[in-house]
């Protein structure tokens, strides 16, 4: 992990300069990583005003795949919000990301931490980069400064300590469920609607260029992906074939291709507000459920 001097980001921010696919925005000290972390927070609907004096005091990081964010139980925990990347959560302790399961995934656009980093508690995961992660990371002691200076604030981190707390649920109650084809299709739903997530909010931010996207590459190692979706590893691959050969999915070796994420994020709604027996679910419904879900008229009212 490390500071960070240059932020790989999509382009399209003001004052990113384009380099090949990606950008780079060149963080002059904490005066730049002050003005990113003031649009981040606009981004949200926050006014900034007072607590502009403060917002250099927020650091901006890197990671590499298997580098960890917090460690479970440590002290002291940030606030960490996800610029670019995703974060596996997890109870082991281990860089090395064929040897965890994973119980919950965040990408771009998401915080992490918010209940802990609040109330100044002890971590309750182990959080893992899966690749490349930049954060932006907010200390409780920053944390406490910015509700004295801004009480509105109270309001956004009770929401993001509800929002995080429902997506745990979200997460853990399907991979209760004895049907392993439904626990696949649930985990692939869930994940491609953690990038839809971030391609929402890159969207709504306008600091980043948005444009439709035709898939998201999940470089995760297939036994860490099975892990994901409560599974063991000789489960995953059969339940994938059938996505593989309708289009749905692209999968190689350690790497996993969700393709129209845009259905898939469709489908995860779908699931967790229709309750459906899942015995009865199967990699074909699922198919056939993407089919319909990727329709002109379902898209446009997502």
């Amino acid at each position: 992990m490390k500071v960070l001097n240059a932020l790989r980001v999509s382009s399209g921010y003001p004052g990113i300069a384009t380099t090949g696919g990606g950008a780079s925005l060149e963080m002059k000290g904490n005066l730049m990583s002050g003005y990113f972390f003031e649009s981040v927070l606009n981004s949200f609907g926050l006014e900034t005003g007072k607590l502009r004096p403060l917002l250099s005091q927020a650091k901006i990081r890197s990671y590499e795949a298997g580098d960890t964010l917090a460690k479970r139980g440590a002290s002291s925990p940030s606030l960490i919000f996800i610029v670019s990347g995703l974060v596996l959560a997890t109870v082991e302790e281990a860089r090395d990301l064929n040897a965890i399961s994973p119980v919950m995934a965040y990408g771009e656009g998401m915080w992490i931490g918010a209940v802990n980093a609040i109330s100044n508690k002890k971590t309750d995961f182990s959080y893992l980069a899966a690749g490349d992660v930049s954060t932006i990371e907010l200390p409780h002691a920053l944390i406490n400064s910015m509700l004295d200076l801004s009480p509105s604030l109270h309001g956004f981190l009770v929401s993001q300590c509800i929002e995080e707390a429902g997506r745990y649920t979200q997460t853990l109650i399907p991979m209760k469920a004895a049907c392993s084809a439904y626990r696949v299709i649930c985990g692939l739903a869930m994940l491609a609607e953690t990038f839809e997530y971030g391609r929402q909010w890159q969207r709504r931010s306008k600091m980043l260029h948005w444009e439709a996207s035709q898939g998201v590459n999940i470089t995760l190692p297939q036994c860490t992906l099975a892990a994901l979706c409560g599974v063991s590893r000789s489960v995953l691959s059969p339940t994938l074939r059938p996505f593989k050969e309708h289009g749905w999915l692209e999968v190689e070796y350690s790497r996993t291709r969700i393709c129209r994420p845009e259905a898939w994020a469709l489908l995860a709604q779908s699931m967790r507000e229709h309750t459906r027996d899942p015995d009865a679910v199967s990699a074909q419904w699922a198919c056939d459920e993407l089919d319909h879900m990727e329709s002109p008229h379902q898209l446009a009212a997502a």
